[in-house]
């Protein structure tokens, strides 16, 4: 399906039956014309509260009313900025620091189905600003990704048909809307003509999934659904005809575990800046033993330079927010240049061998050491510490912390509350190590000694 230059938020659904399922959560079903009805009525309720403002921040969990919610700032011509509900206040004012919102939308109200007013539908321009999606940059300041309607329909539209998604498909979305794969989920589907399925992050909690489902998830949810081997669950992962999934590399253990199981994994390559799905491995190939080799999707040329992905697409973002200020520079070029080391070998397939920053991915989400460093430096008897990453089977990585410190007053148990109240808390590091005496003036510390003292600890603390 092609989108015209203007169009309205009802073009997303109109080339599908209108009673035809959109949504399905806790077994209640809700169509699309119910969905559109909806938009409507919460658009009115919005109307005299928000359409002045250029961008609202939404703080809503998944759920209906989330997606509603976009939708019917759309249908008002603003930008949805999209807030993890998990944040804390300090890290939500951080963020309006960035990026210029006034107002958060927190709680849904109750819709008012019974209004006697009409509101028509505003036309929207392909090129207009669509979402603000935060992801942590390399100082640890986060930086808002402003896309438009044209990134994320060419991204859409790009991924469902390489995938094949068709109209008696489900796409079952259980990742924060507020991160890209979360967000995307509902927008191919809606293009793509299929339902989604609401489900908890957990995979084990999930309904029966039909033999035409696909699911977006990150390699922790994964591990920790494998990894006490019930059948059950790995009954109701066989059934997927796709499982995309992504965010952080996948150990070759869990791949494994996974080709074992003969389960429909497509590992894949992304990023917020690019809106979601750049390359992945089809399902075919990673169970004949693909396992780093992915075929980078239609809409994108990527060209290696000093080793360094640098990509060329539509659905590369309009810019990045920072103080306030949109900073296009970056993306005005005809290639993105990203902080992710690559190679393109044969037959258009993308290698992607790390990163050129430090930052750690840990279970699919962005952690900056800088600023977990600058949080724990800010406390009392705290004379400095620093963050590494350390391979680990359930979320790829974690985050490590080595402290020095005038007192032994700070257990990880202290640590894990205190840092608990200024950051969230998959950014809270799984371990928390005192420097020994022996090691505290030496210039520079081999990374070796830092992943013997963390097999010590695990070996002396998990025992």
């Amino acid at each position: 399906m092609n989108f015209k230059e203007t169009f309205t938020v009802k073009d997303f659904s109109n080339h599908v039956n209108i009673n035809s399922t959109f949504i399905t959560q806790n077994n209640k079903h809700i169509t699309i014309n119910s969905f559109i009805n909806d938009v409507e009525c919460l658009s009115l309720q919005l109307q005299q509260k928000y359409q002045s403002e250029q961008f609202v921040g939404i703080k809503l969990e998944n759920s209906y009313e989330a997606l509603l919610t976009i939708f019917a700032l759309w249908n008002l011509g603003v930008c949805p900025v999209m807030l993890s509900p998990m944040m804390s206040k300090i890290e939500q004012l951080q963020l309006k620091n960035q990026v210029p919102f006034n107002q958060v939308i927190s709680r849904f109200p109750i819709i008012n189905k019974k209004q006697n007013k009409e509101i028509s539908f505003r036309r929207l321009n392909i090129s207009d600003n669509a979402v603000v999606i935060f992801t942590t940059g390399t100082k640890s300041i986060p930086k808002g990704v402003l896309l438009t309607f044209d990134n994320i329909i060419h991204s859409a539209l790009t991924t469902i048909h390489f995938f094949n998604f068709q109209q008696n498909n489900k796409w079952v979305l259980s990742l924060p809307m507020n991160h890209i794969a979360g967000f995307m989920v509902p927008m191919r589907v809606l293009l793509g003509g299929g339902s989604v399925q609401l489900e908890d992050s957990n995979i084990s909690t999930w309904s029966t999934i039909s033999s035409n489902s696909f699911c977006s998830i990150v390699s922790t949810q994964l591990a920790r659904a494998l990894d006490n081997h019930k059948q059950s669950i790995i009954d109701n992962l066989k059934c997927f005809k796709l499982i995309l999934i992504g965010g952080s590399a996948i150990t070759t253990e869990l791949l494994s575990f996974a080709r074992k199981y003969q389960l429909n994994i497509s590992p894949s390559y992304g990023m917020s800046e690019a809106c979601s799905t750049i390359a992945a491995i089809p399902v075919n190939e990673f169970l004949s033993g693909n396992d780093n080799a992915a075929t980078i999707l239609p809409s994108f040329k990527i060209k290696i330079t000093q080793n360094i992905i640098n990509i060329s697409s539509k659905c590369i973002a309009k810019g990045y927010f920072l103080n306030n200020k949109l900073n296009q520079e970056p993306f005005a070029s005809k290639f993105f240049k990203t902080n992710d080391l690559g190679e393109v070998i044969k037959d258009n397939k993308l290698i992607v061998k790390g990163r050129t920053d430090n930052i750690i991915i840990s279970g699919g989400k962005k952690i900056s050491p800088t600023e977990i460093e600058n949080e724990i430096n800010l406390l009392p008897n705290i004379k400095n510490s620093f963050v590494i990453p350390f391979p680990d089977n359930t979320y790829g990585e974690i985050a490590v912390a080595f402290y020095t410190s005038n007192s032994n007053k700070y257990s990880p148990n202290k640590f894990r509350k205190i840092l608990k109240d200024t950051i969230e808390p998959y950014k809270v590091p799984k371990l928390f190590i005192e420097l020994p005496e022996y090691l505290r003036h030496q210039h520079k510390i081999p990374i070796n000694e830092f992943h013997k003292l963390i097999i010590k600890y695990k070996a002396i603390n998990e025992s």
